[in-house]
Formats: C-alpha cells, structure tokens, sequence
C-alpha cells in the first residue's frame, strides 16, 4: 500500500509538472490588438433604419393619438452656437443631478416629428425627451412628455419652406419655462437624413431601410 500511496503522488507530481510558469506564461500571454488607428477614423452605421415599431413609442400616460399623417412630420435640426447660449464660461453643459430639462445646449439638436410621436435630443448634453403630439390648424399640442408627464403644452407653428417654427401660447412644464424656451430659441430646418451622410440619428431612421426616404420634410 504505502508503494502505491508513493506511486499516486509521484503521478500526482507529474501531472503539477505540466503547469510550468512558461505554460502560464504561454496561455495568458495577450493577442496583438488588429485595429488600427485608421480604423477609427472611419464612419459606422450607429442608428438603426427601421419602420416605426411599438419599440419606439413614447409611453402613453393619456390616450396616444392614431398614428396618422400630420403637417409638420419630418427630420428636424438646428446647430446652436456656443455664444448663443453663453459662452464657453456659461453655455457649455455641466455635470448636474437636478438640472432643469430642456436647458438649451450648443451643438446639434434634433427634432422628429413622426405621426403624431416626436423625439428631441440634445447632442452635446445627452439630453433627450420624447411623447406623443396633436396638430389642429395651427395649433401644436404636445403631451406624454415624461419630463412633465401631466401637463399639455399649446403652441403655434408657422413653417416657412424648410423652416418650422413654434410660439407658445400655454406650457406650464415645471422648468421655468425652459421646453418653451427651448422649441423657439430657434428655427428648426427640415433635412433628409436618409438620402444624406448622416448616420446617426435619435432614436432611429425611421422608413429609411430598403431604399425609403424616410419621413419627407
């Protein structure tokens, strides 16, 4: 017995030999990294060109509206001077828990209107809202914002070739004014992204796959 107790161990050791430092060595040695600083240089799809799905709708805290054409659907933009809204000292976003919504940022700004759900994003910030909205005439009503979930807010718009722009009549949002502020600091410009360069856009390329147009401006 106890020669083959001797005999497990000498096994035992052997097996352990296997285990070498250079074995370890070998097997946590990492690969060579195959990009290439041109590989960042390069454009990459990063929004998805999709039809408009359940996925996408702003959640309904009153009634949505059907999902049905209105006069102003489209692709909006506007890019923000930094001296518009301050300055690098005041204009530039901070890093801030409890900052109002809807604090006008420099930098590109988008607006999609589509059938009745609209999305805004702040590109520089990260900002984002999005809800449901109703168009009578003239008279724009937006609603289901989760920034102010339980107020409607009632504007004008007037649109002006490519050019929409809002006028409030009633938004009691509570952030001192600041979603009126921000839907008429400027004119917004309808644009294409879809027959464009443009590759990204929140919260996606609606009708823009299979050779669509996506919403027309």
């Amino acid at each position: 017995m106890i020669g083959a107790f001797a005999g497990g161990i000498a096994v035992g050791m052997a097996a352990d030999d296997s285990d070498t430092p250079s074995t370890r060595r070998a097997t946590t040695t990492p690969t060579k990294s195959t990009t290439r600083a041109a590989d960042y240089l390069r454009y990459h799809p990063a929004t998805s060109r999709e039809p408009f799905n359940e996925y996408l709708e702003p959640f309904d805290f009153d009634p949505a509206p059907p999902l049905e054409v209105t006069p102003i659907d489209g692709y909006y933009m506007r890019i923000v001077d930094l001296e518009e809204v301050g300055g690098p000292r005041w204009g530039l976003p901070i890093h801030c828990r409890r900052c109002p919504a809807f604090r006008v940022d420099p930098g590109v700004e988008t607006l999609l209107l589509y059938r009745g759900r609209f999305w805004l994003e702040h590109q520089m910030s990260g900002f984002r809202a999005l809800g449901h909205y109703e168009v009578q005439g003239n008279r724009f009503t937006i609603f289901n914002d989760a920034n102010c979930s339980s107020v409607r807010g009632e504007y004008e718009w007037s649109r002006t070739g490519t050019s929409l722009s809002f006028e409030v009549l009633e938004d009691v949002c509570p952030f001192e004014d600041e979603r009126a502020t921000d839907l008429m600091f400027s004119t917004w410009t309808a644009v294409r992204p879809c027959l464009s360069g443009i590759e990204y856009w929140w919260p996606a390329m609606i009708g823009c796959q299979a050779g669509e147009s996506g919403v027309r401006p």
